[in-house]
């Protein structure tokens, strides 16, 4: 099945209470609707890599986003320590397995970040050879990108314009 990356839009109540608690960070993904969540499925190493230099100069994957694009991939920071102790794949530095979030704010930079983001500019950061050399899944089709970065868009779009924060789930 493999990794793969799940958005789900918060209230920035629900955030505040699931940075403090392990069971309110856990209980997120049962109380909103599956059909509100963004999927972007496995693209979002593809888009990470064509997003964050950061992740193009540590392609092990144990590297923190470093850009408002990076931090829309994958999040801003760990959600509640103590959830994501439980989850989190400990070799991957807080990336894999755990919950991660953009706050209200970070989401609405995000979604202007992503609106801004030209298909020339992905493009100029597109090396298929590159990519491929590197492996995890990296190694998309660029039509296939596009399509799940205007995927991401929108739902970013959606979230910036609720006001909603966002959870982030890579696993």
């Amino acid at each position: 099945m493999g990794v793969r990356a799940s958005y789900i839009p918060i209230a920035p109540e629900q955030l505040e209470r699931a940075k403090l608690n392990a069971v309110a960070a856990e209980l997120l993904q049962e109380q909103v609707p599956y059909e509100e969540w963004g999927d972007i499925q496995k693209a979002w190493d593809s888009l990470w890599w064509l997003l964050d230099p950061a992740r193009r100069d540590d392609y092990r994957g144990d590297v923190q986003p470093t850009t408002v694009l990076g931090r829309a991939i994958m999040g801003a920071r760990i959600l509640n320590p103590e959830f994501s102790a439980s989850r989190e794949d400990p070799r991957s530095g807080g990336v894999y397995g755990c919950t991660r979030y953009l706050t209200a704010d970070e989401v609405a930079r995000a979604a202007e970040a992503l609106d801004a983001l030209t298909e020339e500019e992905l493009a100029s950061a597109y090396d298929p050879d590159q990519m491929r050399g590197v492996g995890y899944y990296v190694d998309r089709p660029f039509d296939q990108v596009v399509f799940w970065l205007d995927r991401l868009r929108d739902f970013y779009r959606r979230a910036a314009h609720e006001g909603k924060a966002v959870a982030v789930i890579i696993d």
